[in-house]
């Protein structure tokens, strides 16, 4: 065996990196053990490490990836962070059978809209005896919007229901179910009135589902959860960098200038601990061209798509309270704050340098308080105010 990092090194070394279009093994080459960092590999577009013992990989400098094919190998996790892999929607080959996979569900799947075959189960009995398999599990609901995925493997995952959500697209779906206790005998059992046949049980359900008028609520039990967090504040105070940070993306427009630049309202997926997050940057109170009442319907509109209800409301302040800001407020009150959201609603103050002093953040609470009595009450009953300054490095919350 040989150190997968010293064998990448020697091998392509760094300064020839960036021309690189396919990372693999040669057939001389010793099993490789370890860690391995593919940095510097910015064009790559296929990487083969099959068949090793690589219990780690990073290809977090990889943003062309194709193909990633790393089959037969002792990892334990590649999909824990939306940035494991840069590009998501440039994957069309994930094949990741036959690993040591911790428990995780599907939910970081949901972006790879070009994937075409997606590998994730275990179909070696060898490593299954021996307690290796890849633990995937819950539904297959977020898969439903890969329309070009041809081949899934999901065997001997606890992925258990969720079948009718795969997309029309597929042709080769395998959910082979030897391993003792594994759930996704359920979906196995499923397909045994169809032979098997993935497409029949489709056009079957479809059929039935046509007979009504509830295609959005069958399989209730499967609906993919969704946490909200919608974003509110006057223009320029930081919204959309905020929204940046929490979806660690910047596919939210930043501006400095009076104007708004959202001008109705923004939205990315991310997950976070396996849970799935949508956090929503509405357009900005205050903005000069745009009449309240136009800005009170495009926040409505943003609250309106939120079916699942709102988790959790960020309302972004900046380094003072201008009577803009008191206008915007109670703007707002009237879209949201009405309700017991109030609970759920945290003050983001930006802008404010000394936020990594206790003694200075506790100051700046009390003046605010003592000089809005509406913010006092606000204050008091929602979930307190967060200081920051952009871009955030820590977090003061009282």
């Amino acid at each position: 065996m040989e150190d997968a990092q010293r064998w990448l090194d020697r091998t392509y070394p760094k300064g020839e990196r960036n021309e690189i279009k396919v990372v693999e093994i040669d057939d001389k080459a010793k099993r490789l053990i370890g860690e391995l960092s593919l940095d510097h590999f910015n064009n790559a577009i296929e990487i083969d490490l099959s068949n090793n013992d690589i219990t780690k990989l990073d290809v977090s400098d990889c943003y062309e990836l194709e193909r990633i094919i790393v089959a037969y190998n002792s990892l334990t996790k590649l999909l824990n962070h939306p940035r494991d892999i840069i590009n998501p929607e440039k994957l069309i080959d994930l094949n990741m059978m036959n690993n040591n996979i911790n428990k995780i569900n599907l939910n970081h799947f949901h972006k790879f809209y070009n994937l075409e075959k997606l590998y994730i189960g275990t179909d070696y009995s060898l490593n299954i005896e021996q307690g290796y398999y890849n633990r995937f599990h819950g539904t297959l609901r977020p898969l439903k919007n890969l329309i070009k995925l041809k081949v899934l493997d999901i065997s001997n995952t606890d992925i258990s229901k969720g079948l009718s959500h795969l997309p029309n697209s597929l042709e080769d779906f395998y959910c082979d179910a030897s391993r003792p206790g594994a759930k996704v005998t359920r979906i196995k059992e499923k397909l045994k009135p169809f032979e098997g046949d993935f497409k029949k049980y489709k056009k079957e359900k479809s059929m039935k589902l046509s007979c009504k008028k509830s295609v959005e609520n069958y399989e209730s039990e499967d609906q993919l959860e969704i946490n909200n967090l919608l974003i509110v504040g006057r223009t320029s105070n930081g919204k959309s960098t905020l929204a940046n940070v929490l979806s660690d993306t910047n596919r939210f427009k930043e501006s400095d200038r009076s104007v708004s630049v959202t001008r109705y309202f923004e939205d990315e997926m991310f997950t976070h601990n396996e849970k799935l997050y949508r956090v929503v940057d509405t357009i900005g109170v205050g903005d000069t061209k745009l009449s309240k009442k136009q800005v009170l319907l495009r926040i409505a509109e943003a609250v309106y798509t939120m079916k699942e209800g709102i988790n959790q409301v960020f309302f972004v302040v900046g380094r003072r309270f201008t009577k803009e800001e008191i206008d915007a407020f109670e703007l707002l009150k009237t879209v949201i704050f009405e309700s017991n959201i109030i609970k759920h609603t945290t003050i983001i103050r930006t802008n404010f340098t000394n936020f990594k002093y206790p003694d200075r953040v506790k100051t700046d609470r009390q003046e605010l308080m003592e000089e809005y009595k509406f913010l006092a009450d606000m204050i008091k009953s929602c979930n307190g105010i967060i200081y920051i300054d952009a871009p955030p490095i820590n977090i003061v919350h009282i």
